[in-house]
């Protein structure tokens, strides 16, 4: 067998930066729980590298395994715990809510009129979300998130759902991401919802 070169510090340092550096801690549209995880993987880099600098050259082969041991359960906390609670936190109704689709509606139009565009983005996805409930397209459920809405509809919209990944995504930038709202990106939902309520009548209902 070939002997693996030894485990430099820089080579500890480069690894950890390589890997706390992927794109599962750089996705801005994300709702802040994944922001979070993305916010202590650079928390975590930072003491990695101070320990590493600080560390005698004898110790960087346990430092390093400490290093991969620590990346392992970062990425079993992604792929089994996040995802269960960015989908409870980033759910478009509340299990409270027990307002129309015009209910919700009218309160975009009010924060629209008053240029709260935030709550006017907000109110016109809980609109559409009710609208598609009222219609039968979606079940009743609480919990479930704008990216659910917009793909649990489309199959069974037809062309109608075409503007509802957009409002899905613009939703999630706006309320759980960074991005100021405005009377344009205001546009992308009500154009959603204006084709959600003008669609046919006929709509395949949920089985």
């Amino acid at each position: 067998m070939v002997a693996r070169p030894p485990i430099t510090r820089g080579g500890a340092q480069n690894d950890a930066r390589h890997e706390l550096s992927k794109a599962i801690y750089h996705r801005q549209s994300d709702p802040w729980p994944v922001r979070a995880v993305r916010w202590v993987g650079h928390q975590l880099d930072h003491i990695l590298s101070k320990a590493l600098d600080a560390a005698p050259a004898g110790n960087i082969g346990a430092l390093a395994l400490v290093l991969l041991l620590v990346i392992i359960v970062g990425l079993l906390v992604w792929r089994v715990g996040v995802p269960r609670r960015v989908a409870s936190i980033g759910a478009v109704l509340s299990p409270t809510s027990t307002r129309s689709a015009a209910e919700h509606r009218q309160l975009s139009e009010r924060a629209a009129a008053s240029a709260d565009y935030a709550t006017a983005v907000l109110e016109r996805m809980r609109a559409i979300t009710r609208e598609l409930e009222e219609r039968g397209v979606l079940d009743d459920r609480a919990g479930r998130t704008a990216t659910e809405v917009a793909t649990d509809a489309g199959p069974r919209l037809g062309s109608v759902a075409d503007d509802l990944p957009a409002a899905a995504q613009t939703f999630n930038d706006v309320v759980y991401g960074e991005v100021p709202a405005d009377a344009r990106l205001l546009d992308v939902l009500i154009r959603a919802d204006d084709r959600v309520r003008s669609g046919s009548r006929t709509m395949v209902a949920v089985t």
